[in-house]
């Protein structure tokens, strides 16, 4: 736990990642998005979350719309994509 809290705090400090909700699952997934609006709307159906907001890549607009969120509510990092 000391480690995590250690790791957290470098990719905060030394990359810029804003510190949130940290969730590890094991093993791989073949469709990771899928897995992680599966994920979060487990957590807000079955026991409460309620998100204010998400940051993620360009591919997460997809899951964070699928779960409610407003543009207004999403933030990305990196590089966004030219459509």
């Amino acid at each position: 736990m000391h480690f995590l809290i250690y790791f957290l705090n470098i990719l905060s400090t030394n990359f810029n990642f804003t510190l949130g909700l940290v969730s590890f699952a094991d093993g791989l997934s073949t469709a990771p998005l899928e897995h992680k609006t599966a994920y979060l709307n487990n957590l807000i159906q079955n026991h409460g979350l309620v998100i204010h907001s998400c940051y993620g890549s360009n591919k997460d607009i997809t899951v964070y719309t699928s779960i409610g969120l407003k543009p207004k509510q999403i933030f990305i990092v990196g590089k966004v994509s030219k459509i």
